[in-house]
C-alpha cells in the first residue's frame, strides 16, 4: 500500500506541474534505464515529484509504525 500511495502523490504530482508521462518514460526507458532507483537521479523530469511522494511515504510508514529498514528489504526483494 506504501509503494501504491507513493506512486498516486508522484503521478497528482506530475500531472500538477506538467510532468508528462512521454517525459517519464523516456528517462526511465533512456538515461534512467541502467538506474536501480531512475527518479532518485537530479537528472530525472519527475526527480522533485519523486522526492516529495518518497517523504509521504516514508512519513505514512512512521505513522503506521512500520520499521523503514525492514520495509525497503522486503520491496528490494519484490524487485530482485
Amino acid at each position: 500500500m506504501l509503494i501504491a500511495i507513493h506512486e498516486l502523490v508522484e503521478a497528482l504530482l506530475c500531472k500538477a506541474h506538467g510532468v508528462t508521462a512521454e517525459a517519464v518514460d523516456a528517462w526511465d526507458m533512456g538515461p534512467g534505464k541502467e538506474l536501480d532507483e531512475p527518479g532518485n537521479d537530479p537528472r530525472a523530469p519527475y526527480h522533485h515529484e519523486h522526492d516529495f511522494a518518497g517523504c509521504v511515504e516514508r512519513l505514512l510508514a512512521h505513522e503506521l509504525g512500520v520499521d523503514w529498514a525492514a520495509y525497503e528489504d522486503a520491496v528490494d526483494v519484490l524487485y530482485d
